[in-house]
């Protein structure tokens, strides 16, 4: 009895917040498809391009822009009001998301968290109106459900989502040695708070300049926190409107404020225009290279006011007799950058690091690892991180 209780008056509360409850065994992946949402609206333009032509940029002032559009009130929300009818997410959250995919018109966009691919289809409506853009969109207990849902749209949505059913770890790993980068990243997979936390950093290091992370359910601790601890970590990044500024210690749990956007349960950040290097030492972990070779790398200056001396760590792995043979080449430098500098710069190791694997093992493969720290009363502005030579 007390259990029916407590499970009404949490439906009761959840449904106030414009959300809606899904049981979830321990097997995702026995979700049944049928119960999913097959009555797919017609494929047809929501919005005209002309409306989203003047949209800014900058995520603060295009919120500003959106809520202003007449055409967002009368069309948009309405629009996504009870639809899809399988997206978890509130209403207006898919009007925002929908909008703000059409005024920026992101080429890549990531959801991590599929389900029954409701949200997944207002990302790719709007992308198909922009014509243009890949959605990808994973869930590692999907590989049963979300093909089904797919095979219900039309044609052309499924020719721009890619569904893989794997976690987030994989998947990230696959998109760093692939060199995929997002231009927008949608996380609400699993919403613990180290899950979400891992979601957000690895998203953040295949987030091109200026790209946006979305961070669903600011009502639940984890995902609010991760998204608190990622912004406080990192100080360059643009956290849109203030839902920490407004976070109060002594009342933990209030939900009021805790989003970016009104009447939504999303966190939105910007990653910055340019990559900053300061003094606490940075890595971007291993990136996959073609040859079995590092002579020096190469990097683009935006800025190095007053000048400075940028130290610097290359690693050159090398993996080989399927994964037994492992091997690394190190080598460690400073290099002296002039207050005027502009544009690519290149530097040569004393010593090129470079592996023998290829000779010796046919299925061998090679990774380098930058790490670099500035010492300067300034911040390095790079345009992009170091580059192999």
């Amino acid at each position: 009895m007390i259990r029916q209780i407590v499970k009404a008056a949490i439906q009761r509360a959840v449904s106030r917040l414009g959300y809606r409850i899904v049981r979830i065994n321990d097997d995702q992946s026995d979700l049944p498809a049928k119960g999913t949402n097959t009555s797919v609206r017609p494929l047809v333009s929501i919005t005209t391009d002309d409306e989203w032509h003047d949209a800014p940029k900058d995520v603060g002032s295009l919120e500003a822009f959106i809520s202003a559009l007449p055409v967002f009130e009368q069309v948009v929300v309405p629009y996504f009001d009870e639809y899809p009818k399988d997206s978890f997410i509130h209403a207006y959250s898919r009007a925002y998301l929908y909008s703000i995919v059409r005024a920026l018109k992101p080429a890549t966009i990531v959801e991590v968290g599929t389900l029954y691919a409701g949200t997944t289809e207002v990302l790719a409506r709007a992308s198909w109106e922009n014509g243009g853009g890949t959605v990808h969109t994973i869930d590692p207990f999907g590989a049963k459900r979300a093909p089904a849902v797919l095979a219900n749209w039309p044609w052309e949505l499924r020719s721009i989502t890619n569904f893989q059913a794997v976690n987030s770890m994989s998947f990230f790993a696959r998109a760093r040695d692939i060199d995929l980068k997002f231009d927008l990243a949608l996380i609400d997979g699993d919403h613990d708070l180290e899950f979400a936390f891992f979601d957000i950093q690895m998203a953040a290091k295949q987030i091109k300049p200026s790209g946006l992370i979305f961070v669903d359910n600011a009502e639940q601790l984890g995902p609010f926190q991760a998204a608190r601890r990622f912004a406080a970590a990192n100080p360059d990044w643009t956290v849109l409107g203030r839902p920490f500024l407004d976070y109060r210690s002594e009342a933990p749990f209030e939900e009021h404020g805790r989003s970016s956007l009104p009447e939504t349960g999303l966190i939105v950040l910007q990653a910055p225009k340019d990559v900053l290097i300061g003094g606490e030492p940075v890595s971007w972990g291993q990136a996959v290279v073609p040859g079995s070779s590092a002579a020096g790398f190469a990097i683009d200056v935006v800025s190095a006011d007053g000048g400075g001396r940028l130290n610097y760590r290359a690693t050159l792995r090398a993996i080989g007799d399927q994964a037994r043979r492992i091997e690394e080449f190190r080598t460690a430098g400073i290099v002296e950058i002039p207050e005027n500098a502009r544009g690519q710069m290149s530097f040569t190791f004393d010593q090129p690091l470079k592996s023998e694997f290829p000779l010796m093992f046919p299925d061998s493969h090679h990774t380098v690892e930058f790490e670099v720290a500035w010492n300067s009363k300034s911040m390095l502005k790079l345009k992009s991180a170091p580059r192999p030579l």
